[in-house]
């Protein structure tokens, strides 16, 4: 008899502890649906004012929700929203750098979340971007010393840097640093990397100028990773072409496309020059289209072509290499 009621009660209370027990684990489970569901009904409010142009109450209300959640979904939500708060081309207080630090969050302290690819996206193209910005810099820096160079040799009476006797009449500006040589390994693999490495612009122009440089290389789809490659210094004189008969052209650019070289055709000002556009092979698969105007009998004239065109967008001078590379 005696037993039979010690098994009882230890019945009793191994009832009333997994009763204890349950009641946490269920009040905790609630607890964080709740918390949950609040987030969610956070996150569309944020979504919401984004979408309709309220950028500090949206950041505000994805905020709330990460520091509701921490690293637990939707917490990746929150914070991817938040970069794209900061990288939005409309937001009078974008921020492409911080933009930049919510996406490389992401990245690190939410790996399992479906987000983390496009994030990887945002944080490349706006790296590229940023890179960008520091080039036009630069760009409008060497604007300026064009613009003084052509002032200079239109002014006899002005000071020359170079002694006449030493001054070639047909190079007048000064001589370029040597080209660079390198291994389309060390540069990523591909010209695209070369070239945005060496110029932080990366397109067929670049990749025309790299190939004139390398007149081993027939097909641009098959260049060894390991072949050495010359990589030239582009400079305004760059643009400027001796042809035969002794005038000059200048090169505008090249163009995947007949159209988008015609594009650029009609935003230049050819002061009555012609514009050519001419079909080369690249590869069995790529025919590109280089755009030229011309013929200018002076080199000075070029020059100056290539100069208003630098204004107009429509040809690009890379930064100096020294600069480049601080």
């Amino acid at each position: 008899m005696g037993r039979k009621y010690i098994r009882a009660r230890k019945y009793i209370y191994l009832c009333l502890t997994s009763l204890i027990f349950f009641s946490f684990f269920g009040c905790a489970t609630i607890e964080g649906m709740k918390k949950r569901r609040v987030a969610r009904q956070g996150l569309l409010r944020g979504q919401e004012l984004l979408t309709g142009g309220a950028y500090k109450e949206s950041l505000r209300e994805n905020q709330e929700v990460y520091y509701m959640v921490g690293e637990s979904a939707p917490g990746d939500e929150a914070v991817f929203t938040m970069g794209l708060i900061y990288a939005h081309y409309k937001n009078p207080e974008k921020d492409y750098n911080k933009a930049i630090s919510y996406f490389k969050k992401l990245i690190e302290d939410y790996p399992q979340s479906t987000l983390v690819e496009q994030a990887k996206l945002w944080v490349g193209t706006l790296e590229i971007i940023e890179k960008e910005k520091q080039v036009d810099i630069e760009i409008e820096k060497k604007k300026k010393e064009l613009e003084q160079q052509v002032v200079e040799r239109e002014d006899p009476d002005g000071p020359s840097p170079v002694d006449d006797e030493e001054k070639d009449e047909d190079d007048p500006l000064p001589v370029v640093k040597p080209p660079h040589v390198t291994v389309l390994e060390d540069e990523g693999g591909s010209l695209y990397f070369l070239a945005l490495n060496h110029y932080k612009r990366a397109n067929e122009t670049f990749y025309d100028f790299i190939l004139q440089a390398n007149h081993r290389i027939k097909d641009v789809r098959q260049i060894d990773d390991h072949q050495e490659i010359i990589v030239p210094v582009i400079t305004p004189e760059s643009y400027v072409k001796k042809i035969p008969g002794g005038d000059y052209r200048v090169y505008i650019g090249t163009f995947t496309t007949e159209a988008i070289a015609n594009g650029y055709a009609q935003r230049a000002d050819s002061a009555g020059k012609l514009l050519s556009i001419d079909a080369h092979e690249f590869s069995s698969q790529d025919t590109w289209y280089r755009l030229t105007m011309g013929d200018f009998k002076d080199k000075e004239d070029a020059l100056k072509m290539v100069i208003l065109l630098v204004k107009k967008g429509l040809i690009y001078i890379p930064p100096e290499r020294d600069v480049m590379e601080q």
